[in-house]
């Protein structure tokens, strides 16, 4: 009777939890990381002022020009407000990488995985043209631009209602099993 009822309530949490998990919006991160070469002069404040130009609207109306996923965002969005879409969801920051060599990291977030990851190799190509205009040696794209779910996923909901389902059920068995 024990076994079967933790049983039963395990299989029901997980299967809530995968439910829950398709009313959960989901939110991808792409990253993408330059380095500049070991003792070149890199301005501290490069980041900002990268960030400052990157997000201008000029600079903006190219991005968008060039990246076939935030066009597609004009057939219902206005120019002004796919822009603020991208500066929202865009971040670029000093780095300190290994071996004592400096860089930036651009991410973008999204709800569309491959919007995140097209976006962010447009900003990636976009910073790097930046910097090499403001003195900046970039050597490498360290790796590739890689995308990976920034909150709650299928899979984890679906564990977590299980989960919860086998403490459920434990509990009902220790409770009913102590009952004269």
């Amino acid at each position: 009777m024990g076994f079967r009822l933790t049983a039963m309530l395990a299989l029901s949490g997980a299967i809530l939890g995968f439910f829950v998990s398709l009313l959960v919006p989901h939110r991808y991160v792409a990253t993408a990381t330059l380095r500049f070469l070991p003792g070149a002069h890199v301005p501290r404040d490069l980041a900002d002022t990268v960030s400052s130009r990157l997000f201008a609207s000029e600079t903006l109306a190219g991005l968008v020009s060039r990246e076939t996923n935030l066009r597609e965002l004009l057939d219902v969005y206005r120019n002004d407000e796919v822009f603020d879409i991208v500066r929202a969801g865009s971040h670029v920051t000093a780095t300190s990488l290994p071996g004592g060599a400096q860089g930036l990291r651009i991410t973008y977030e999204d709800d569309d995985a491959e919007r995140a990851l097209g976006v962010d190799r447009e900003l990636t190509i976009t910073v790097a043209k930046m910097t090499a205009e403001n003195g900046g040696e970039i050597t490498e794209l360290i790796g590739t631009p890689h995308t990976q779910p920034s909150h709650a996923t299928a899979a984890l909901t679906t564990g977590i209602g299980l989960a919860i389902g086998v403490i459920a059920g434990l509990l009902s068995w220790a409770a009913v099993s102590r009952m004269p």
